[in-house]
């Protein structure tokens, strides 16, 4: 296989996270993803089967060699991003929780949430990062600052509870 190719998997990988992935809420779309995946690997060993005149097999194991450079590219440039370049870096916190959401509710598996932050809070202060885009925040003034009239601050993605089944009309 080319090495052309696979440096332009890996500059595709990075380059989609920078210019897409990292903008946006992403997680509503994880179905749609997954089957857009598995439609251009289906269609791309095809085409490549049919135009290079190889066996299946062949170009199976080559288009899985150019998709695995991809998602890897893609996925480190993510771990990169939310380590050293996220606008929430500073904030302190474990670092599976800087990495990926992911992490802190299998911390949180069979415990009481209320306590683990508790301790969290205990161990890092007010604000805690528990989440690549979550910060959990224990101080007295911030209930108005974050809740109160004209305030700039988001929800969380799970306020978003209606949303497939909410008519867009």
């Amino acid at each position: 296989m080319d090495s052309i190719v696979l440096l332009a998997a890996l500059a595709a990988g990075v380059t989609s996270h920078l210019a897409y992935f990292r903008i946006g809420e992403h997680h509503l779309y994880g179905t749609r993803y997954i089957q857009a995946a598995l439609s251009v690997f289906a269609i791309s060993t095809a085409v490549h089967s049919y135009y290079y005149q190889l066996s299946l097999l062949t170009t199976a194991i080559q288009t899985l060699t150019i998709a695995s450079s991809y998602i890897a590219s893609l996925y480190a440039s993510l771990l990169i991003y939310r380590l050293c370049f996220h606008p929430l870096r500073r904030f302190p916190g474990p670092i599976g929780c800087k990495i990926s959401s992911a992490w802190f509710a299998t911390y949180l598996r069979g415990q009481d949430a209320f306590r683990q932050l508790e301790a969290l809070h205990k161990k890092y202060g007010n604000f805690v990062r528990v989440g690549s885009n979550d910060i959990s925040i224990a101080h007295p003034k911030a209930v108005q600052v974050i809740y109160g009239l004209g305030t700039k601050c988001r929800k969380a993605d799970w306020y978003d509870l209606t949303y497939p089944s909410e008519s867009p009309i």
